[in-house]
């Protein structure tokens, strides 16, 4: 009782503790700090040793000053009374207390009658004051229970700590930091694997790492603002890291990687460049970790991926050159150990030193000619894998049931076809005579083809063929039935091929357009389905202009070159590669001749496109056509290759014999 009274009027609003004995601790430590205060008049502690509860109120009052100071970033201060629960534990404590202080020996027996004596009223006197309720405790924002806003921690934040700049950002792991010196150079980072507690707390942990504390200022900053940064200084460092320790006589490299940037898929958007900077990081990162005695040296992009070969789950392989005396077995233990993965593609690190494998310089190559092999091997498994289709046609008595009847079968020409067909005297009554169409694929049985018929009586039903995707994704079938109409004049025809011929013609158009210069077509062919379904639209709108100054224009550049033209002479053509790129050039534009467009039939105009074997004459007439925008990679091409042949042609006019000198080169 008489502790009670010395403590009641000296704690400070807000002060709980849940026992006398802690309030006699608390007391105590106090007690202890007064003995060590020196007397001094001019700060006039002399007065507050005379009077121990001023003094001890005084430090109470800063104990609790000091902690609102120590709150941590992540929390919040919240005020709350007890609960039921909590005020019950409280009572309960009190009583034990006093059961203690009365000298029993055993208190079980009336501890063990506290829930009754308390339920009945009888512990009125042990009940907490209203001080004594209020409750104050740090909770973590994340768990705050506050209905009037949500919060949600950011998944990024970088800030500027004196002189150095800091940036954390959530991982699976936990959290990914780097720390930068004020040049955004890379001073130190990893992951910080505790993801049970905030980022706040993350970061306040990691600054406390690096000699930081919560009372230095920091300065926001925007994240992805300090990242590209660091990025370009990082970019600069390696390139400066490259020029300095590879040899002028590694330009193997160099142009290894211009190649790479060519033909190098992205991955997530990220370039061949940023995918090697992030493995030269990580590799760095590792050979800090564990203190390994070597020396990057460059880091390159290989595999089926540098060249465009990849298929869908296709590892990405990447080489490392480096320097010391570690084994390259070890070392690709090492580094492919915790697997890095880039956009959920596996990295695959194979380093390789000059003592064993070579340097960069001299595997390259070898890496060069493995791929040129590959990618010779996959057109021909593509050739090899195609099937060859056989197109015949099928001539029936009776069109409903074929087995009633003459049936005929395997017939190889339309004119053989419609002979059969008339044959059939019409006085017979089996059934409707049917011209039918089938499509035999090689190596498969003869239940498996694809069969259906065409013509019944006398209507050409071509309507049916929205079923029938086998047949019309056919250009041989498709030319069997539009011959078969052109030579039945008198027969109806329900229907129209126009859509799939278009959509043929633009596959076999787009195909060619990406065979001649593959390069050029990657570059500015983002949706190669689009690309074809916009050449469809264009086919069968009559807007060909622009496809057939195309491939005139190759045309002309083919038969130029397999001419040659030593004296100025022409002399028959040869059967170079280039010919016969011309040759698929004028198939395909005869196809477009011949294909009329049900919206501009009276559009078209004959165009004289022969002698592609001997002279090439491209005399007659264009009429202009309208061209569609958006045909990005025909159109470019057209625009590149009308200014070779106005160039090349200006240059025969002033010295015929530097054509020799450029063929030369081309076939270089």
């Amino acid at each position: 009782m008489h502790l009670r009274n010395q403590i009641k009027d000296i704690t400070p609003a807000g002060v709980h503790y849940d026992t006398y004995e802690e309030v006699a601790v608390a007391i105590y430590e106090a007690e202890r700090e007064m003995a060590n205060m020196p007397f001094n008049k001019e700060n006039n502690i002399g007065s507050y040793m005379v009077n121990g509860r001023t003094q001890l109120k005084r430090i109470m009052e800063a104990r609790q000053l000091q902690k609102h100071m120590d709150i941590e970033n992540d929390k919040v201060r919240v005020h709350r009374d007890m609960t039921p629960e909590e005020v019950k534990d409280f009572v309960k404590q009190r009583f034990e207390y006093q059961l203690k202080q009365g000298g029993l020996d055993d208190i079980s027996l009336y501890m063990s009658r506290f829930d009754t004596l308390y339920e009945q009223g009888k512990m009125e006197k042990l009940m907490p004051t209203a001080n004594q309720k209020h409750i104050e405790e740090n909770v973590p924002i994340t768990e705050w229970d506050n209905p009037y806003f949500e919060v949600k921690e950011p998944e990024q934040m970088a800030f500027s700590i004196k002189d150095k700049f800091v940036s954390i950002q959530t991982c699976t792991e936990g959290y990914d930091y780097s720390v930068f010196d004020e040049d955004y150079r890379l001073i130190d980072g990893g992951v910080y694997d505790n993801s049970d507690i905030s980022i706040h707390a993350a970061l306040k942990d990691i600054l406390e790492d690096f000699g930081l504390s919560g009372q230095d200022k920091r300065i926001p900053v925007d994240y992805e603002e300090i990242m590209k940064k660091t990025e370009a200084v990082e970019r600069e460092q390696l390139s400066k890291r490259i020029r300095e320790e590879v040899p002028e006589a590694d330009n193997v490299v160099a142009d290894f990687k211009a190649k790479t940037e060519e033909l190098f898929n992205g991955i997530n958007g990220q370039t061949q460049d940023d995918i090697e900077q992030t493995v030269w990081a990580y590799l760095q990162s590792e050979i800090d970790e564990y203190g390994i005695d070597v020396e990057l040296v460059d880091v390159v992009v290989s595999g089926s991926r540098c060249r465009g070969l990849e298929k869908a789950g296709s590892d990405l392989d990447v080489v490392v050159e480096y320097k010391g005396r570690e084994h390259e077995d070890d070392l690709f233990n090492a580094f492919n150990e915790d697997g890095l993965m880039i956009g959920g593609i596996k990295v695959d690190i194979n380093p390789i030193t000059e003592g064993k494998t070579g340097t960069l310089a001299t595997y390259l190559p070898g890496v060069e000619s493995y791929l040129a092999e590959k990618q010779a091997m996959q057109k021909a498994s593509a050739v090899e894998a195609t099937p060859e289709k056989t197109v015949t046609l099928t001539v029936a008595e009776c069109g409903e049931f074929h087995s009633l009847g003459e049936f005929h079968e395997n017939i190889a020409s339309v004119e053989e076809a419609i002979a059969v067909w008339k044959s059939i005297p019409p006085e017979r009554m089996n059934g409707i005579p049917s011209i039918g169409i089938n499509i035999h694929t090689e190596g498969t049985e003869r239940y498996e083809d694809v069969e259906i018929d065409i013509l019944s009586g006398k209507v050409i039903d071509l309507e049916v063929l929205d079923y029938v995707p086998d047949i019309t994704d056919d250009p041989k079938a498709i030319e069997v039935m539009a011959e078969l109409i052109d030579k039945l004049p008198d027969i109806e025809v329900r229907g129209s091929l126009e859509k799939w011929q278009a959509a043929i013609l633009a596959s076999q158009i787009d195909q060619f357009s990406y065979d001649y210069d593959t390069y050029q077509y990657r570059d500015t062919v983002e949706d190669r389905e689009a690309q074809v379904a916009n050449i469809t639209e264009d086919i069968r709108n009559g807007n060909t202009g622009y496809m057939n100054d195309f491939l005139n224009a190759v045309i002309s550049e083919g038969v130029r070159e397999g001419i040659t033209d030593i004296f100025g002479q022409g002399v028959e053509i040869d059967d170079s590669e280039a010919v016969q790129t011309a040759r698929r050039a004028k198939e395909l534009l005869d196809k477009l001749a011949e294909y009329k467009p049900l919206a501009k039939v009276e559009e078209l105009e004959e165009q004289n496109y022969n002698m592609i074997d001997n002279v090439l004459n491209n005399g007659a007439e264009k009429k202009e056509q309208e061209q569609t925008k958006g045909r990005i990679s025909i159109k470019e091409k057209l625009a590149e290759k009308k200014a070779v042949i106005e160039q090349r042609d200006k240059a025969e006019r002033t010295s015929p014999e530097k054509e020799t000198e450029k063929k030369s080169q081309r076939e270089m």
